[in-house]
């Protein structure tokens, strides 16, 4: 193919994958109409492993932006132990683990389609 680099899909690489982990929260965090999940989104530059956009559902706002900050520039190639550890320390909320589970999940999907 000319080498081209090939998308998860078997197509040529042109532009961004979105990654998204989901995760269960912890009945206490669910209001309302919420559906208890809560799901974080990566947008991955594929040649680089880099995170250029990150969106977080289900979580207060300011949660969500912590977790932006954290993860915007990170690589999604490395490993993800050192983003989740810095997640549990400055993110104090009854969702934490689920936010760290669903970047777990996030990663081991990325992990899945890249080998």
């Amino acid at each position: 193919m000319n080498g081209q680099k090939l998308g998860p899909s078997g197509g040529s690489r042109n532009g961004t994958f979105v990654v998204t982990g989901i995760a269960r929260l912890r009945r206490c965090m669910v209001e309302g109409d919420r559906n208890g999940r809560l799901s974080l989104e990566l947008e991955v530059e594929p040649d680089t492993g880099s995170v250029t956009k990150v969106a977080v559902e289900g979580v207060p706002k300011l949660g969500g932006s912590l977790v932006e900050q954290i993860l915007l520039g990170w690589n999604i190639n490395d490993e993800v132990g050192p983003a989740i550890a810095e997640i549990r320390e400055r993110y104090l909320c009854p969702g934490c683990d689920a936010m760290c589970a669903a970047l777990a999940n996030a990663h081991w999907i990325w992990g899945q389609v890249q080998h």
